[in-house]
């Protein structure tokens, strides 16, 4: 997908979905979040990195289970 074509697709995203089909298609991967937020889903991280062409590489939180 070349840039305008990016910058198009991301001015008609509307909602959550939107976003997250759109980062798939260019990243060809879900999107690496750590779950650190404790409200929505981040999506602002999702639009940062669609801009700025970057994937979102964030370590996993640590699994909280008690063995």
């Amino acid at each position: 997908m070349d840039d305008a074509e990016l910058m198009r697709r991301m001015q008609l995203a509307v909602s959550t979905d939107d976003w997250l089909s759109l980062y798939k298609e260019v990243f060809k991967e879900e999107p690496q979040l750590s779950g650190e937020n404790w409200g929505d889903f981040p999506i602002e991280k999702v639009i940062d990195a669609l801009a700025f062409k970057r994937p979102i590489r964030e370590k996993p939180m640590p699994d909280s289970r008690v063995a």
